[in-house]
């Protein structure tokens, strides 16, 4: 749909901020090329305006689509069943076509700061689950976003190219292996943009602790790269022990983020540590064949 902040999340997961300002609605497609571990994904801006979105199924513009970003914007509730319409026609072209329905992930977007706990926000949201759970005959996901908070893009966005990779259990089978080999509460596993391979937890609260944690220090660590300085490891207490840990793959720059109640457990990280490298190192060099 227009104006539902689509342009604005590629934006943003690009780190293009200043382009924010003024942005113009996107007339027809936008193709743009983005690689990851060097596989080349195309991604497909497909403007909202009534008059081009009766064309893209018209013209079979989703043909061969693999994942399949569908934004919602819940600031604007008068357009929800105009949207939700959309997307019902989007899914009736995958039913009748021969083709697979694609990995599909919606964003309920424009989840602002200041309106998370806002009543009439989360009453919308709701409403929103609800009619997809109605609409929708097969797995998705859905991600509150906002562009004011970018970790809430990335972690959506990772989570769907994850979709595109068969190696994707392997990986998180390895990080199951080291959490319980190190009896850590939570590990994450992001890349240089901050966009999450894997993750494995056992409890909630260290969860979303280290998610709000982790994009910091994964920003701290891009800047201080830019002025010559380069963090080796970084460990701090904040409610339970973190370990953040920089580690080269493939010349690409990846973090690993533990979150560990136990202090006694840093010693089993640092020796697991590099055995757990050379395994993930392994999985990622065909993540996408």
């Amino acid at each position: 749909m227009d104006n539902s902040g689509k342009t604005s999340i590629l934006l943003v997961l690009e780190n293009k901020f200043s382009l924010l300002t003024n942005l113009s609605p996107t007339k027809g497609i936008e193709r743009t090329d983005y690689n990851v571990l060097g596989h080349p994904i195309l991604k497909w801006d497909f403007g909202g305006q009534a008059q081009f979105r009766q064309n893209y199924i018209k013209d079979n513009r989703f043909e061969s689509t693999d994942l399949l970003f569908y934004v919602i914007d819940v600031q604007d509730p008068d357009r929800t069943e105009e949207s939700l319409q959309y997307l019902s026609e989007i899914l009736s072209y995958f039913r009748e076509s021969d083709q697979d329905p694609p990995h599909l992930l919606i964003c309920l977007h424009k989840v602002d700061p200041d309106l998370i706990n806002d009543a009439q926000t989360q009453g919308s949201i709701q409403n929103i689950k609800t009619k997809l759970q109605d609409l929708i005959d097969f797995d998705y996901l859905t991600y509150q976003t906002t562009i004011y908070y970018n970790w809430s893009l990335r972690k959506a966005f990772s989570k769907g190219l994850l979709k595109l990779s068969p190696k994707s259990s392997l990986l998180d089978s390895i990080m199951n292996e080291f959490l319980d080999l190190t009896l850590s509460d939570t590990l994450l596993l992001l890349d240089e943009d901050a966009l999450i391979f894997s993750e494995s937890f056992r409890d909630k609260e260290t969860y979303e602790l280290s998610n709000i944690i982790a994009p910091r220090l994964a920003t701290m660590a891009d800047r201080l790269m830019k002025y010559g300085k380069e963090i080796e490891v970084f460990e701090g207490k904040i409610g339970g022990w973190i370990y953040f840990k920089p580690i080269s793959i493939r010349e690409k720059k990846f973090y690993v983020v533990v979150f560990n109640k136990q202090v006694e457990s840093v010693e089993e990280i640092n020796i697991s540590l590099p055995e757990f490298t050379v395994k993930i190192a392994n999985a990622l060099q065909t993540f996408f064949i």
